[in-house]
């Protein structure tokens, strides 16, 4: 499929966009500045100019575009994976700083993000909700731990995901720290 974003890391490559589009509808134009030269670029193996970077952008963001390849995704699941698979395995080292790098920026996405892979992990029942929603359900219970009604630092699940409990909105409680841990893996009336 090859996603992802399209980025320049030299400067200006002036080889593979010279010259004129040779066939197709905009045949005779000038190729510098098109998903054409984007092409060419690719063929010679260099890194694209800004301009033919751009066009490919602009060419990606067209509804049919977008239509169109997650039609492809839909229809075709396993080359999909075989390729993510493939670029992960070939960046290795950048996906792990990568992923490093947006867990320290986004902390409790991370962590929830965790909480649902834990829960998944234990063929336990997992109710999607966003951020806004749990921010209204820590906003139910005060926004203070629901053991002993000091700041809440923490998401307890109320029903361990370790004793089969679920991870959705319900089963989430604030809590502490010192009262988390006290908790651990046991259910609380």
């Amino acid at each position: 499929m090859g996603g992802g974003k399209i980025t320049s890391r030299l400067p200006k490559a002036s080889i593979g966009c010279e010259g004129l589009i040779t066939r197709g509808p905009l045949r005779g134009e000038p190729r510098q500045g098109t998903v054409a030269g984007y092409n060419r670029h690719r063929f010679y193996g260099e890194l694209a100019c800004e301009e033919c970077l751009e066009a490919v952008r602009r060419h990606q963001l067209r509804p049919e575009v977008r239509i169109r390849k997650s039609q492809w995704v839909v229809q075709n699941p396993e080359k999909r994976i075989a390729s993510l698979r493939s670029y992960y395995l070939s960046h290795v080292e950048s996906e792990r700083v990568r992923k490093q790098n947006w867990g320290k920026l986004n902390p409790e996405r991370q962590r929830e993000w965790s909480r649902r892979r834990r829960a998944r992990q234990a063929n336990n029942l997992v109710i999607e909700f966003t951020d806004e929603q749990l921010a209204q359900r820590m906003t139910y219970w005060g926004n203070r731990c629901w053991m002993c009604l000091g700041s809440f630092d923490e998401v307890d699940h109320v029903i361990p995901i370790s004793l089969g409990g679920p991870h959705c909105l319900s089963n989430l409680r604030p809590a502490c720290t010192e009262c988390n841990r006290k908790k651990h893996a046991k259910r609380v009336a």
